[in-house]
């Protein structure tokens, strides 16, 4: 069996070192597909369990849901750094058109983060829902999907914001603005709700009183 933790390791190394990609929104999307494979990891313990029965067929579209954003995730990963590198190219570019060719670098560069944000604010979704229903031994395991989503979609949020301050297309702007503030406070909303039910299920256990 390959060892598990040694998969990243080449992407970590590449990260740290001096280059310009893969940075911090390959790393957002990284994020993103941990939030996702976590809450897919609380679906596979809950499913089959006949005390889960009543909730198996919610469980079971959740963790496909997961499972499929995980992939999405990685695709994410390599989108990025793409764009990023043609947004460099096309600024160095000296050519007459190079205006118009790094504004559409600047377009697409901002497909990807968007798309890291909207699937992350998914990912939140799923696990707001799989935090109330799954396994309880892996409500914390669910409950991380939270915190590993708000801080991918908040990554994200900036890469795409940056990209829109050289936008000339205000109306685009305008409208890619308003739609980050909108998702990223839905993460905000989805990461308390999340952080809430996890906490308040701390509670009694550890206040009662020693027997």
């Amino acid at each position: 069996m390959t060892d598990p933790f040694s998969a990243p390791t080449p992407f970590l190394q590449a990260l740290a070192a001096k280059t310009s990609t893969p940075g911090g929104g390959s790393a957002a999307a990284l994020v993103g597909a941990l939030s996702a494979a976590l809450s897919s990891m609380a679906g596979q313990f809950t499913l089959g369990k006949k005390k889960f029965a009543e909730v198996e067929g919610t469980v079971k579209t959740l963790t496909e849901r997961s499972l499929r954003l995980m992939d999405e995730f990685q695709i994410y990963m390599r989108q990025d750094a793409e764009a990023f590198q043609e947004v460099m190219l096309a600024y160095q570019d000296k050519g007459p058109d190079q205006k118009v060719r790094f504004q559409n670098a600047l377009k697409r560069a901002t497909e990807a983060p968007l798309a890291i944000l909207r699937s992350s604010v998914e990912a939140m979704q799923i696990a707001a829902k799989m935090v109330v229903i799954c396994n309880p031994n892996l409500r914390t395991d669910a409950g991380a999907t939270g915190v590993f989503g708000l801080a991918a979609a908040r990554v994200a949020s900036w890469n795409v914001k940056i990209n829109l301050v050289e936008f000339e297309d205000k109306t685009l702007k305008n409208k890619m603005f308003q739609e980050v503030e909108q998702q990223i406070q839905e993460a905000i909303r989805l990461e308390e709700q999340i952080r809430k039910h996890i906490e308040q299920s701390f509670v009694g256990a550890i206040h009662e009183s020693p027997a």
